[in-house]
């Protein structure tokens, strides 16, 4: 048996170090909680190459006895509980007595410190151990400057992300303390430049305004509401301003940053039949309730909580935002719960008949979760050409099974004609623009074209207008394509299309179902990533701002060369804001927050940019592939089934799904007990 060992003191205070600090946000959090407890009013945290060469934090609180200054980097040094029972109330933001020590085993830390009697200490600390402790002159309050993070620790220090993302975390923590406290003035100078500045007005929609801007915090509803000795007060985004992540929702209790999936389904309840599914609303909420009533020992990062009575909360914050949200319907904001409707053993639930609202502020919805928003006329999808060289079609084998025979437009040409030829299709060549030259006679145009008709036959569906279609003929291209031969799928007939969704085949003794969507999917997916082509952009004259997270924001400027592949054109413009110059075409009329949002779903997490792109790409190709639902006449259902019986590589879409599947005739009539 192995002997068991009593690890030292430098051991311990790395290990507590591991539990407590992850990265320079980590060691920020600690630092700028301390300064709060110290009743600090002006709070400054400066930050170089992300806060691993340096992190300092500065305030102007009550500060420390120049005789505690050393005993406060001692693990276990608390000054904010003395006895048992101070573990059933806390009221600080930090009270385990662990943070300067555990940051201090990691890094090469350096503390001023002052009461303001006119001196102060120094305090010099290496990879736990006290090396230098001095007077010194300082004003009244601490200044803590942490360097070298993990420079004792190499194998932590390797798991550190980019500067970028490494400052974007600390100005998260930033922002959270500013957001819980509107009373202090926030301020963050990242490599020389400030990035955040609050006015410490005691306004929280203040502090909202300068994080996030004027458009941003325009569109927010105030949240104020209470029940027995719980309140809510913060708040709450308009419904029609939701977004597609939780991102920006951002919660407090007892002005402490929590994470609480609780508090999160209170809102998201509140919310429902207001929003269209999938959409999630911005909120800064804090709870305030008894401190007995809220442990918060439940964590070492003091990140979690936990409630003595979590059905009150969910129904304070419930009702609150609920208030909130009748306000924009003309109802009394004075909302009340009646003895009928108080919070007991029964939960809220969803209103059966509610009426659906209409014109109100901020844009047109309604409370129905089934209702979907209105769009325009369902897109169509027709093919686009490319030069395929295939057997003749044997026409009998491919009509529809309602006697439609397949439109001339999609027939392939198998031969070039020569000019002066008389079309096999008269309709094609009545479409194609004719010159003034006598009958018999045809322009060099006239000809190129009718060359470049010769060879056009389907390659894969295209979202397009109707109205545009018309005159599909007009607009063939002359432009030079690669040539692809592949087998031609003979003996199959469309025998419709069921739920909007799946294209019905028969070849055979089978019958195949094929997904239309997953099916373009795929083929926009292979045509993006062979080069053939490439995404296009829609550049805007008014460039609208995006608001997001820091660390959401930093990740997009980090890849902004992937984004371009896009189609996206970024640039930062400060604070908490992205100016979008451009997106892809498919994006257009879209929220630019969601298209930013399904942007990042792309490149975050992924460290090759090889995998990056790859993810774009299937992005771009599923947005711009036919919808499940749209409408599809029997022409487009064939050209699309005969791409996915001719090309082998489209048999599943990108993200691994079934393109198509069969049953045989042998299987369909066990079903009808015609075989045994």
């Amino acid at each position: 048996m192995p002997l068991i060992n009593r690890l030292s003191k430098h051991m311990a205070n790395l290990i507590a170090a591991g539990e407590v600090v992850e990265r320079p946000a980590s060691a920020a959090k600690e630092l700028v909680e301390n300064s709060i407890d110290a009743g600090a009013k002006r709070i400054t945290v400066e930050i170089k190459n992300g806060g691993i060469s340096l992190l300092r934090v500065t305030d102007d609180g009550c500060g420390i006895e120049p005789d505690q200054a050393e005993t406060a980097f001692q693990r276990y040094a608390t000054s904010k509980i003395s006895k048992e029972e101070d573990l059933f109330g806390i009221g600080t933001m930090g009270f385990r007595g662990e943070a300067l020590a555990a940051i201090a085993a990691v890094s090469r830390t350096t503390m001023l410190t002052s009461v303001g009697d006119g001196t102060g200490r120094a305090v010099t600390v290496e990879g736990g151990a006290v090396t230098e402790n001095t007077e010194a002159g300082c004003p009244k309050g601490t200044t803590i400057a942490v360097r070298d993070l993990f420079y004792n620790t190499p194998a932590r220090h390797k798991f550190l992300k980019k500067d970028s993302s490494e400052a974007a975390a600390v100005q998260n923590v930033c922002t959270r303390a500013a957001l819980a406290h509107p009373e202090i003035s926030f301020r963050l100078i990242r490599d020389g430049e400030t990035v955040l500045s609050t006015p410490g007005d005691g306004d929280l929609f203040s502090a909202i305004y300068c994080i996030y801007g004027r458009e941003f915090a325009s569109g927010l509803l105030k949240v104020e509401y209470t029940l027995d000795e719980c309140s809510v007060s913060g708040y709450v985004t308009r419904p029609d301003a939701a977004r597609k992540n939780r991102s920006l929702q951002v919660f407090f209790v007892n002005t402490r940053p929590v994470k609480s999936l609780m508090l999160q389904s209170s809102v998201e309840e509140a919310f429902r039949q207001r929003m269209v599914s999938g959409r999630y609303p911005v909120c800064f909420l804090n709870i305030s309730l008894p401190l007995e009533a809220v442990d918060v020992n439940v964590h070492p990062t003091k990140t979690e909580v936990k409630f003595s009575a979590e059905r009150r909360v969910f129904e304070t914050v419930y009702y609150g935002v609920k208030t909130a949200l009748n306000g924009l319907d003309g109802i009394s904001a004075s909302f009340s719960v009646t003895e009928k409707d108080a919070p007991g053993e029964k939960a809220p639930e969803k209103e059966k008949n509610e009426e659906p609202v209409r014109n109100v502020p901020g844009g047109s919805f309604s409370f129905s979760s089934e209702e979907k928003p209105l769009t325009a006329e369902p897109r169509r999808f027709v093919p686009r050409p490319v030069a395929v060289v295939v057997p003749e079609r044997d026409e009998k084998a491919a009509k529809s099974g309602n006697g439609i025979p397949p439109a001339k437009f999609f027939e392939p040409v198998f031969a070039k004609k020569e000019a002066g030829e008389k079309s096999r299709d008269a309709g094609a060549d009545a479409a194609l623009p004719r010159s003034g030259a006598p009958d018999g006679e045809l322009s060099g145009e006239e000809v190129l074209l009718r060359e470049s008709a010769a060879f056009t036959v389907l390659k894969e569906p295209e979202f397009i207008d109707e109205e545009k279609q018309v005159h599909k003929n007009d607009n063939i291209s002359s432009e030079p394509c690669d040539i692809i031969e592949i087998r031609k799928e003979e003996n199959f007939r469309i025998a419709g299309e069921i739920f909007g969704v799946y294209i019905v085949a028969e070849r055979g003794d089978e019958v195949l179902f094929i997904d239309k969507h997953a099916a373009h999917e795929r083929i926009r997916y292979n045509e993006l990533r062979s080069g053939a082509e490439k995404p296009s952009a829609q550049v805007f004259l008014e460039p609208p701002v995006a608001v997001m997270e820091a660390s959401d924001k930093a990740l997009i400027l980090e890849n902004l060369d992937s984004a371009s592949e896009a189609g996206f054109e970024i640039e930062d413009f400060g604070g908490a804001s992205l100016l979008v110059r451009s997106v892809p075409e498919e994006y257009v009329g879209c929220d630019i927050s969601d298209a930013l949002t399904e942007l990042l779903g792309c490149i975050g997490g992924v460290r090759s940019a090889a995998e990056k792109r790859d993810r774009i790409m299937k992005m771009i190709a599923c947005k711009t592939a036919v919808r499940s639902g749209d409408k599809s006449d029997i022409r487009e259902l064939e050209a699309l089934a005969e791409r996915v019986l001719n090309d082998p590589s489209v048999r599943t879409c990108p993200h691994g799904r079934p393109v198509m599947i069969s049953m045989t005739k042998t299987e369909i009539e066990k079903r009808f007990s015609r075989i045994v």
